[in-house]
């Protein structure tokens, strides 16, 4: 695995972070990436939302247990690097997945510009078939999208994923993260 990071400043703790090759074992993203294809063949939310390409409503992937092993390694991930980078380590944060939903971008599809209000968000790229942009407008940087890459982010992040170029559909799943003291 290997972690990049976009930031203001090397103490910045609202950074973005970017895992490549985010879980090892290729028939599990398989399985969950034809699950997402499955629950987009029909748009849930009728391209109402930022997201411009068939999606599940907010709360599928979480009402599916097969999702469970990739969520949990979701939060995992965050509370090391939040444990890692904040000023308060010993300080017990709790972070609770709020909802999570696949999406599908078949060619001309896009996601416009938009933040979550949530304290953190992300997604997880299981399968980039073309060149494929994402853009944060606050750091003024792109961030080339590959396949098994999760992209974790302050919620109030600025963001954008450019038009989808390929034949073949890009597959992904968003999720929202709340964070609670203990």
């Amino acid at each position: 695995m290997k972690l990049k990071l976009l930031q203001h400043s090397s103490s910045a703790i609202n950074s973005i972070y970017i895992f490549e090759d985010f879980i090892d074992d290729k028939n599990y993203i398989k399985h969950i990436s034809n699950k997402i294809k499955q629950y987009t063949e029909v748009d849930e939310m009728q391209r109402m939302t930022n997201v411009k390409a068939s999606m599940t409503n907010y709360t599928k992937l979480m009402e599916d247990s097969d999702f469970n092993f990739v969520h949990q390694k979701i939060i995992e991930f965050l509370c090391t690097v939040w444990t890692l980078r904040t000023p308060t380590p010993h300080h017990k944060t709790i972070f609770s997945l709020e909802n999570s939903w696949g999406m599908r971008h078949k060619k001309g599809d896009f996601t416009i510009s938009h933040i979550h209000n949530i304290p953190f968000s992300g997604a997880f790229y299981l399968n980039v078939p073309c060149l494929t942009q994402m853009w944060f407008e606050e750091y003024q940087q792109s961030l080339e999208l590959k396949d098994n890459m999760l992209v974790l982010f302050p919620g109030f992040t600025k963001h954008a994923v450019f038009e989808h170029t390929g034949e073949e559909d890009r597959i992904s799943m968003a999720f929202n993260i709340s964070v609670r003291d203990s």
